[in-house]
């Protein structure tokens, strides 16, 4: 497993701080005081997971987060952000550029969990990954192994539906809730565009199901 972790921060105490927090941590702790330096090493380092901060003057973190991202697609990436900066890490994550913002002061504990929760997202990724090409390769020549991705395809599709109706409704409540406050308005609608996606892909997954023994 893959427990490399990059901290960009044009300030030196904040990497001092973070050394110090992440001393006893099951990962290895890699840092820069320079976005641009940041990628030139990069594809040598291969990090996991990368942390950057927002405000920097070289590249703002999320310009710099959507270069690693580029780079290496499934680096889970965080940032670090003040009040001031906070919409551009909201409108970060809304693009899917960032797995989480944490806003500055932080606060130890719930860094430290944001960290290995960003670790244990990329081992998903990679084992999910994995499984999917296992699939594949049994799929294309196993006729009952077609059929089994068909029944488990229904039955994800049938699981998905309705969280996804249930978290839709309350967010249609709350949207009526906070008609006129601006900021809970904008947040709500980014949810429903997010769970419109899902339902997308939701859909997708249906077509699989009932797609014919023969055209798989």
């Amino acid at each position: 497993m893959n427990t490399k972790v990059l901290y960009v921060d044009d300030e030196p105490a904040n990497l001092n701080a973070l050394k110090r927090l992440f001393r006893d941590e099951p990962f290895d702790l890699v840092t820069d005081t320079s976005p641009i330096k940041a990628l030139g090493r990069i594809d040598t380092l291969k990090p996991a997971v990368v942390i950057s901060d927002q405000c920097m003057p070289e590249m703002q973190g999320t310009v710099f987060l959507r270069q690693v991202e580029y780079r290496h697609p499934d680096c889970v990436r965080i940032i670090l952000t003040g009040q001031a900066d906070l919409e551009a890490a909201i409108e970060a994550i809304n693009e899917g550029h960032v797995f989480r913002y944490i806003q500055k002061p932080w606060n130890d504990d719930d860094l430290k969990a944001q960290v290995n929760a960003a670790l244990e997202h990329r081992e998903s990724i990679q084992c999910l990954r994995t499984m999917v090409d296992i699939l594949v390769d049994e799929v294309m020549d196993n006729e009952k192994a077609r059929q089994s991705m068909r029944r488990l395809a229904s039955a994800v599709s049938r699981e998905l539906s309705q969280p996804l109706m249930i978290v839709n409704g309350y967010i249609q409540l709350l949207q009526s809730h906070f008609k006129d406050e601006e900021i809970p308005r904008r947040y709500l609608a980014n949810m429903f565009q997010q769970i419109n996606r899902i339902d997308e892909l939701t859909r997708k997954i249906q077509l699989i199901a009932r797609a014919p023994a023969d055209a798989a």
